[in-house]
């Protein structure tokens, strides 16, 4: 993470994780998604994800995608309808208390997004530096 309070990044990777431990229903929308996920690694990916393969593209796309369905669900909303509503009928069915969770961190976080911007900054800070 670049900074102790990166939450858009642990999202990001909390992703792979899920990913990587899919099985089932999770699983298999991935599988059904994959070019879609591609789509989705090419336009948020922050790296060049041409370079990859597929899989790593896969993978990319799906972290992100996650981290957005997380952090800001209107984005995805707007711009990944299908995959948006496959990934949360898939949740719903599969894992609906990780859903729950997932809405409440959004929540949360888009509460955070609407403190004043003051507040913001100061909370981005490590605690150590608050100190002096």
């Amino acid at each position: 993470m670049r900074t102790w309070n990166d939450l858009s990044t642990l999202v990001h990777e909390a992703g792979h994780h899920l990913q990587e431990q899919a099985h089932g229903v999770l699983s298999l929308f991935i599988q059904q998604n994959e070019s879609k996920l591609i789509i989705a690694a090419t336009q948020l990916y922050a790296g060049d994800v041409d370079k990859m393969s597929k899989s790593e593209q896969v993978a990319e796309g799906f972290a992100e995608f996650f981290r957005l369905y997380v952090l800001n669900r209107a984005y995805v909303d707007r711009n990944y309808p299908q995959l948006t509503n496959a990934f949360t009928l898939t949740l719903e069915a599969a894992a609906p208390e990780l859903k729950t969770g997932l809405d409440v961190v959004g929540l949360q976080f888009d509460g955070y997004m609407q403190l004043p911007s003051a507040q913001v900054a100061l909370s981005s800070h490590s605690p150590a530096i608050l100190a002096r």
